[in-house]
């Protein structure tokens, strides 16, 4: 019979060398879900000329699944995960209640998207549409059937960087993004016939209002009872007629302000012999908020 002996042969920690697991998912079986979306078949147009920004356009729910699949991942829950938006980027977290992020397209400036999916099997989707990596991770081993669950894509109003492009139809056909769970490619999110219409807006100003005069009356000296003291506003307006996918008026005053007021509020009167001096003109909006001079408001 022969024996093993360990003789006096001490077992050592060197060096600070120690094997240990690799926190990382992986794909046990079955393959990436593609979903995809073929918005032309709802007939949708999209116009952005005249939303808010961070209104929602439109949800379609449903998506159809390109490649009818079964995966199973198992994962440590200590992975970093969520969406990868292919071209776009982050804007911002969802608005009206809804989960996830919001991200842009890169060929449809002022649209960006977002999904809501709920929970499947023991997964909770809706986190995972949170931009990478920052998004949890289930931890132990999941298994999910595609035709299981669908998610529903919401279309908003963004921020267009630069403005709006030239007025006409601008359509996609191409990946939004992927969810990956560590390294694991779980799905592919797609979308095509999407188009957004921007369109051109228009405003005429009306014959009466393109050469106002205005009449500020005459006023004793007595009215004024001191520095920065007024009369009365005496109104007059601008009219607008034929305004077609207009959000928004802009407007500037150009006129001479007086130096010797700080704020540069006050419309210089011109010098004059036997004039009076001390005195300046303001202009108010409807509501009575003073308009700035030389630059573009808002009204």
């Amino acid at each position: 019979m022969k024996k093993i002996i360990a003789s006096g042969v001490p077992l050592l920690l060197a060096g600070g060398y120690c094997a240990s697991l690799s926190a990382a998912c992986q794909m046990v079986s079955g393959k990436t879900i593609e979903y995809s979306v073929n918005v032309s078949q709802a007939s949708i147009n999209l116009d952005v000329s005249n939303r808010p920004i961070g209104s929602l356009l439109y949800s379609y729910g449903g998506m159809i699944i390109t490649n009818n699949e079964r995966w199973e991942i198992a994962c440590s829950g200590s992975e970093p995960g969520g969406f990868q938006s292919i071209g776009g980027s982050r804007v911002g977290p969802a608005g009206d209640g809804k989960p996830g992020d919001i991200y842009s397209i890169d060929r449809l400036p002022g649209i960006g998207y977002s999904f809501q999916m709920g929970e499947q099997d023991g997964i909770n989707f809706d986190p995972l549409f949170t931009a990478w990596p920052s998004a949890p991770v289930f931890s132990g081993q999941r298994a999910f059937q595609a035709e299981n669950k669908k998610p529903t894509i919401y279309f908003w109003r963004i921020a267009d960087n630069g403005g709006l492009p030239p007025p006409g139809e601008y359509c996609l056909n191409d990946y939004l993004g992927d969810i990956y769970l560590g390294g694991v490619q779980a799905m592919r999110f797609s979308v095509s016939g999407l188009c957004i219409q921007v369109k051109s807006p228009t405003c005429k100003i009306t014959d009466d209002s393109k050469n106002i005069n205005v009449f500020l009356g005459r006023h004793n000296k007595t009215a004024f009872t001191g520095l920065n003291s007024t009369t009365a506003p005496v109104p007059f307006n601008i009219n607008l007629t034929n305004c077609e996918n207009v959000g928004s008026v802009f407007m500037q005053f150009n006129a001479t302000v007086d130096s010797a007021v700080a704020a540069n509020e006050v419309i210089k009167i011109d010098d004059q012999p036997e004039g009076a001096s001390g005195l300046g003109v303001q202009i108010l909006s409807a509501g009575g908020a003073l308009v700035p001079l030389n630059q573009v408001s808002q009204v």
